[in-house]
């Protein structure tokens, strides 16, 4: 009778490191905005020039539009922002919004804002939901010289204004 014991010796293969995860660059956001730099509401892109980490860089540029009675309200918002933190990030913007005011007969006015911007952004790990919420300073301009128009800026004034904001980032 004969007993044939084997062993097996583990040769260690070739150091391999384990391939890296998938995620998403998310480069681009989507996302329309109440009360922020389009002033009223605008419809808006972001271009993410990192990839996720800690510190972000970004370019937005958007359409803002109002049309209350006899007045076309229209701006252009556009701005740079850093952003602090993983998903739920701190951002830091400043940029410009010139924006123009019509009414049915003639365009009235045009002007140039700065805007410096506040907000937490909160993005999924890969595409999907951006939401988008902080406060904005910028110079406000008196209105009350458009027949059919009751609002009451104070001209050569600075004031704050709130901003939400929702979207898709891909």
């Amino acid at each position: 009778m004969v007993l044939v014991i084997a062993f097996t010796v583990g040769v260690p293969l070739l150091a391999q490191e384990p391939a890296p995860v998938q995620q998403n660059n998310r480069n681009l956001t989507v996302f329309a905005e109440a009360w922020g730099e389009g002033v009223y509401n605008s419809l808006n892109i972001v271009k993410t020039l990192t990839t996720p980490s800690i510190v972000s860089y970004h370019l937005r540029m958007g359409f803002g539009f109002w049309t209350p009675k006899s007045v076309n309200f229209y701006s252009l918002p556009v701005n740079a922002a850093i952003s602090f933190g993983h998903d739920l990030k701190a951002e830091l913007s400043v940029g410009a919004t010139p924006f123009w005011l019509a009414t049915k007969e003639a365009r009235v006015s045009s002007t140039f804002a700065p805007t410096l911007g506040i907000h937490l952004r909160w993005m999924e790990p890969s595409s999907g939901l951006f939401i988008r919420a902080g406060a904005l300073i910028a110079p406000l301009h008196n209105l009350n010289n458009i027949p059919g128009n009751e609002d009451a800026w104070e001209k050569g004034t600075w004031g704050w204004n709130r901003g939400v904001a929702l979207g898709f980032t891909y």
